[in-house]
């Protein structure tokens, strides 16, 4: 992941971003799905209607350098925290090793 990040071509990230900027400014396919977007925000507490304007805003003004320090600051820092949890259900007792990403762990809690 490191090496694709640092490896990031100028061309694939205005493709990332214009595939990002499709997303977000996809219009409201019916009256329910605005319903929703705009509940989200009241029930957050947010109030923040325009979140798709704002959004849009900051992804065409993002530049790629700014994008590679974020994520190498967000994901290989030394201050990065990270928590991993796994969930074995009933039917799967008694397999609580094994490996996540390359780590091997010995065993789980199994929580009801």
């Amino acid at each position: 992941m490191r090496e694709k990040l640092d490896e990031l071509t100028d061309e694939e990230f205005k493709t990332q971003i214009e595939a990002v900027l499709t997303n977000v400014t996809e219009k409201d396919k019916n009256q329910r799905a605005e319903y929703d977007r705009f509940w989200t925000e009241i029930n957050h507490h947010s109030y923040q209607f325009d979140v798709q304007e704002c959004d849009t805003t900051a992804l065409k003004s993002l530049k790629k350098e700014e994008f590679q320090a974020y994520a190498r600051e967000l994901m290989y820092s030394e201050s990065r925290r990270r928590l991993d949890t796994h969930y074995n259900s009933d039917a799967h007792k008694g397999q609580e090793t094994g490996e996540i990403e390359g780590r091997k762990y010995d065993s789980i809690r199994v929580l009801h």
